[in-house]
Order: C-alpha cells, then sequence, then structure tokens
C-alpha cells in the first residue's frame, strides 16, 4: 500500500488535508486509477479522541492519502487563523459526491440490508454501485467479504460501519484486497435513504452536534 498525504497541515496537532472539494474529487479519480490499497479517512473531534486512544484507528489516518476535516475542525483552524480553503468537505459531503456525481464504480459495506437494498434501487446515482455487503458479519467472514469485493472490482469502498470499526476493516483489507480505494463514511448510508436526518444547513459550521445527541457525547469524551 502506497502512503502520503495530500496537501498534509494540522490541527492540533492532528494530521489533515488542506483541499478543496474539487481537488479532492480529482486526487480520487487520479488514484482510482493506480494499483494498490489507499485509504480515506475523516477528523473530527470524536476521531481526535480515538486517534489518542485507538492504535488501528490512528494507524489508518496515518496511512491515509487524503484525512477529510470535518467543520467543527474547519472552526478551530479559522479561530487559529489558519482557515482552509473550504466548509463541507468531510465524509458524508465527499461520499455524496462521489455516489451522485462521479463515475467511479462504488462498492457499499455497512448498514442494514434494508438500507443496502434501498441504496441499490435507487437511480440518480451517476457512479456504478458494483456490490454490497450489509454490516451485520463476524470477523471470520472477513475472507469471504474480501473476495467479494475483489471480484466487484471498485475503484473505492464506502465503509458505512462507524468508528473504530471502519478504520480496523481498512487495516485488514490493506492486505486482502487487491485495488481499492476504501473510505469510512460512518452513517451516511442511513442519511441517504432518509432512516436519519442530516443536519440543517444552518448548523454546518461545526454546530452539528446540536442536532445530534451522540455527537455531542462524543464529544465530551475528548480530553
Amino acid at each position: 500500500m502506497e502512503r502520503g498525504l495530500i496537501s498534509k497541515t494540522n490541527f492540533l496537532d492532528y494530521p489533515i488535508s488542506n483541499l478543496s472539494k474539487s481537488e479532492i474529487l480529482q486526487a480520487i479519480s487520479e488514484i482510482a486509477l493506480k494499483n494498490g490499497v489507499f485509504f480515506i479517512t475523516v477528523m473530527n473531534t470524536n476521531k481526535m479522541y480515538l486517534y489518542d486512544k485507538k492504535p488501528l484507528c490512528r494507524t489508518s489516518i496515518d496511512e491515509s492519502f487524503i484525512i477529510l476535516p470535518e467543520n467543527a475542525i474547519n472552526i478551530g483552524m479559522k479561530i487559529l487563523r489558519k482557515p482552509l480553503k473550504e466548509w463541507d468537505v468531510g465524509g458524508a459531503d465527499i461520499a455524496k459526491e462521489l455516489l451522485y456525481n462521479s463515475s467511479l464504480k462504488i462498492f457499499l459495506l455497512g448498514a442494514t440490508q434494508e438500507v443496502q437494498n434501498i441504496i441499490f434501487n435507487k437511480t440518480d446515482f451517476r457512479c456504478t454501485i458494483v456490490g454490497g455487503r450489509n454490516g451485520y458479519f463476524r470477523n471470520e467472514e472477513l475472507h469471504e467479504i474480501s473476495t467479494q469485493i475483489n471480484q466487484a472490482n471498485p475503484d473505492v469502498v464506502l465503509i458505512a460501519m462507524g468508528s473504530p470499526r471502519q478504520e480496523e476493516l481498512m487495516q485488514y483489507f490493506k492486505h486482502s484486497l487487491k485495488k481499492a480505494i476504501l473510505m469510512g463514511v460512518g452513517g451516511t448510508f442511513d442519511v441517504i435513504v432518509g432512516k436519519k436526518k442530516d443536519a440543517p444547513k444552518w448548523t454546518r459550521r461545526g454546530m452539528e452536534w446540536f442536532i445530534d445527541p451522540s455527537r455531542i457525547q462524543k464529544s465530551l469524551n475528548v480530553t
């Protein structure tokens, strides 16, 4: 697996990429042409906590070629007078761009089978969904899942398993997959099918915790 964070900077010693949305999408399109397994991860307050506490999560973040800053990080950088290039370049934002507006081949891993079925039946994606697997599996099934992904030959695997599980899976898949960009997207699949509300636009400047109580609790874990 090749490594090397694109446009690297940091927020309070946590690594992030400083890229516009168009630069992120261009980089993904270029990396998708290469052989090997590559990571895209996200940095937010919960991930800062996991970066310090969960070694496999930290390793996956450190090995990423893009680390997407959520808007809370963008606010912090602005306070530090180091503003980033663009708002709204977090995991859900980029995942939606890839699904709705790219011509890439995408494999979906995670969420319930019901959610997977709804996504497979959507007709407004520009991408090609080449396969999927719900998130209810045992570690003993990872070899079978790796085979399924390799046979599907996707450009991108969106892993909607939550953290640190999705970053831990990246560490397994980097040895078992032939070629793919692995991207952790948390609860994005549930948002796409309407099972979970996305944060309204007026909150999307790092204020999402006031909409999602689980984010409040996670942010309180950061010390």
